[in-house]
């Protein structure tokens, strides 16, 4: 249920921020970016969804809600983005839970029998179960004022991302714990598999985001101070030339005529 409360908050944030020009665009978007993984899964697998519950459903609805009455001009602020961020990090762990749980673990039960054993089908959800929701926002733009059709970030992106890590994580998952039987030897048990998963989301999508979010932070700081406008150099007039030329000879004069006193006494 934590995992739920979490990742229900991280993206209703990111919706509440969006470019949605109705409650209804922003709640639709909401919905398939946070539980269309999911969704997607459960079709394939013949099945129900896994947030197909009141309990859970309730959590997303709910905690959309309540962000929309938080104000835009917290959600903006440095100090809640300071805090956000590692909220952010922690949600990662619902990628793991997503695809051991919502996903792999139950293919056993898959209502076509074909499916149960291939391992190929196995790798597609669980991708989908770990970023089946973020390819759904990037292709279709679900956060911006029109949806339409475009090239998801996965194809774009020039550093390792979700789409990474969900590929190596199922992979990883699936023929590390022999799923199907079909190698002569197992080399991870499912709780080992699992940990295995979350240090693969670690490596390819937490760190990386990280260190993007930190050089975009450096980033902006070195623009703000390169566009903070200089004083201009103040270039003296010859009449202020000559009030200076006087005032120095004054000084001069008068260091004259005191030394002259002092050798006279």
């Amino acid at each position: 249920p934590y995992c739920d409360y979490l990742q229900a908050f991280v993206v209703a944030v990111h919706f509440r921020k969006s470019k949605c020009r109705s409650l209804r665009q922003t709640l639709v978007g909401y919905w398939l970016s946070a539980l269309g993984g999911g969704m997607m899964c459960g079709m394939l697998l013949g099945q129900p969804p896994a947030w197909a519950s009141d309990r859970v459903m309730s959590t997303y609805l709910s905690v959309f809600i309540a962000v929309q009455f938080l104000p835009l001009g917290l959600l903006n602020s440095s100090l809640f983005s300071l805090l956000f961020f590692p909220l952010q990090i922690v949600n990662d762990i619902t990628i793991v839970h997503n695809i051991v749980d919502v996903a792999l673990d139950r293919l056993p039960n898959c209502a076509h029998a074909s499916a149960q054993q291939s391992v190929l089908f196995a790798l597609l959800i669980g991708t989908l179960a770990g970023c089946g929701g973020q390819i759904l926002l990037t292709t279709f733009g679900l956060d911006q004022q029109s949806w339409s059709v475009r090239t998801p970030a996965a194809l774009v992106d020039s550093y390792p991302s979700l789409y990474s890590a969900s590929v190596l994580s199922a992979f990883a998952y699936v023929l590390g714990t022999n799923m199907h039987n079909k190698l002569e030897t197992t080399y991870f048990t499912k709780a080992e598999g699992k940990l295995l998963v979350i240090f693969i989301v670690f490596i390819f999508h937490t760190v990386p985001r990280t260190a993007n979010r930190i050089h975009g932070f450096i980033s902006a700081q070195l623009e703000k101070r390169a566009a903070t406008p200089k004083p201009p150099v103040e270039i003296p007039t010859p009449a202020e030339n000559q009030k200076q030329e006087k005032r120095k000879k004054k000084k001069e004069n008068g260091q004259n005529k005191e030394s002259n006193k002092e050798k006279s006494s």
